[in-house]
């Protein structure tokens, strides 16, 4: 649990806004709710709203851009790979200094397939999760249960495309917000209410809100990701400990 609440904190608690299209009631609604005293931390769900009679299931989950293999992310392996050698540093009092870089093939299509394979397995729990909730007297006959996924890119220097052509060029976040792909996928399956889509690129968090009720406006500014040219990037690492003088053993 403790990464799903350094999620809620890093872009829930902390962050103070979200982005949404549409009339933004539901966003405004949901922001509303997240008080102690109606919100909840869980295990299968992760979280939990609760107003009176109404519900709001929260699943949070990870994805990013790279390839996954049946080791798993190429992103994650190498960041183990480079802890393994972090951890591994014997400090001086002079200080010692770790680089290193991650490597790993990535890409928007990555993006997209990483997306809906954890969004269709967390999909297939929803009833896991109801259950749970039931069992511990949260949900009952009179409640009306809405779920919402909390949605995490943690592709380490976000996903980034650049858009060569109109009337300007440059680099554009991706966000599922925007992709035409991901906003399928939500239109398909339909349990899910609310998309938390939560990102980090440049020091910055953000945070989208997307309602399935509002799914119109969103594909209106849907942008065409996979007609740009997606950056490949290599993130560098640097690490450095320090052994700090036993004054004591100078006396």
């Amino acid at each position: 649990m403790k990464k799903e609440l350094e999620a809620f904190r890093k872009y829930i608690a902390e962050s103070g806004s979200m982005f949404y299209f549409g009339d933004g009631k539901s966003a405004m609604s949901f922001g509303e709710k997240l008080k102690p005293e109606y919100f909840f931390c869980g295990e299968a769900p992760d979280f939990y709203i609760k107003e009176n009679d109404n519900v709001l299931i929260m699943e949070h989950f990870e994805f990013d851009c790279y390839k996954v293999t049946k080791k798993g992310s190429e992103h994650r392996r190498e960041e183990a790979r480079i802890q393994r050698r972090e951890d591994a540093i014997k400090p001086t009092e002079s200080g010692t200094t770790l680089h290193d870089v991650i490597h790993g093939d990535s890409s928007y299509d990555y993006y997209i397939e990483n997306v809906k394979r954890s969004f269709l397995e967390h999909y297939s729990k929803i009833d896991t999760y109801i259950l749970n909730l039931t069992k511990a007297g949260v949900i009952n006959k009179q409640s009306v249960v809405k779920v919402v996924f909390f949605i995490e890119d943690v592709s380490p220097l976000g996903t980034t495309v650049f858009k060569r052509e109109g009337p300007s060029d440059g680099l554009i976040h991706v966000t599922l917000s925007d992709s035409r792909e991901f906003l399928d996928l939500l239109k398909e399956n339909d349990r899910v209410d609310y998309v938390l889509a939560c990102s980090s690129y440049d020091n910055k968090q953000e945070v989208w809100f997307i309602d399935r009720e509002q799914l119109n406006s969103y594909y209106e500014n849907v942008i065409d990701y996979s007609s740009m040219q997606f950056l490949r990037f290599q993130p560098h690492v640097v690490a450095y400990k320090v052994q700090v003088p036993n004054e004591t053993a100078h006396e």
